[in-house]
């Protein structure tokens, strides 16, 4: 990836960091529960 707009880059990345972890953990919780069982 390249360095794109040094001050905008941080935020962007921050946000779409933020993204993935929130749907990581909504699959997280969709998926344990036929995992456990």
């Amino acid at each position: 990836m390249p360095i794109v707009g040094g001050r905008r880059k941080p935020t962007l990345a921050k946000h779409v960091y933020a993204n993935l972890s929130f749907f990581q953990w909504a699959l997280a919780d969709f998926i344990w529960p036929v995992l456990i069982r």
